[in-house]
């Protein structure tokens, strides 16, 4: 068929910017290798809230294999950092990072969680020491996903589906673990995603124990 000439009275170049939020740990709100409680770096995002609880733990920037990161160390206790989101995810919206573990010591945990705007947990990807993969816990129930223990990182993407339902895609070396149709925790503070956490339980003393993320991003349709 003849192409349809389109005619435009813009006169000019027109420029069309969009924000996406987006983060990582080379940004320089981390200099020095600070990471710390009001941590902040990148656009589209509020500050970090970064703290432990029992034991020993603590909070840095520094070197693992998904770049220069955001880090967590525990010592007997639970260190962790929430980032929350500048306003909610809407259905549609995707959440994208990368994360990385050392050891993890039997029966103890590390990985990350999707919070509501009241701290809730949604959804949590984790680790538990003495398992060979990682497994979820969500509204769904408890599923190991089939993607093995791992000390060298990956990419993850968690995309907002529908009302209550989201996917998870776990990347590492090119090969995609794909889970569907998941559901959210049910909690009384609602069930739309506005933070998301990452965390070290107690995974064991020394940098071989370190949690890591890193390359944050909000996609949008």
């Amino acid at each position: 068929c003849t192409p349809t000439p389109i005619k435009s009275n813009v006169s000019g170049p027109v420029t069309i910017t969009a924000s996406v939020p987006n983060d990582n740990g080379a940004n320089s709100g981390y200099g020095s290798g600070s990471f710390n409680n009001g941590s902040n770096g990148g656009t589209g995002f509020q500050p970090w809230v970064v703290a432990q609880t029992g034991g020993t733990g603590g909070s840095f920037s520094g070197s693992s294999d998904i770049g220069v990161a955001w880090g967590v160390w525990s010592g007997g206790g639970t260190s962790y950092a929430v980032r929350p989101f500048a306003t909610p995810l809407s259905i549609g919206n995707t959440v994208n990072f990368s994360f990385d573990n050392g050891g993890v010591n039997s029966g103890n945990k590390v990985g990350i969680r999707l919070r509501n705007a009241t701290g809730q947990t949604l959804t949590e990807f984790r680790f538990i020491g003495g398992a060979t993969e990682y497994s979820i816990a969500d509204g769904t129930g408890t599923t190991d996903t089939g993607f093995a223990f791992t000390n060298t990182g990956m990419s993850i993407s968690i995309a907002y589906t529908a009302a209550n339902t989201y996917s998870i895609a776990i990347t590492k070396s090119g090969v995609v673990t794909l889970l569907n149709a998941r559901s959210f925790s049910t909690a009384a503070g609602g069930q739309i995603p506005a933070e998301i956490e990452f965390f070290n339980q107690n995974a064991g003393n020394g940098s071989s124990f370190n949690v890591f993320m890193n390359n944050l991003s909000i996609g949008y349709p």
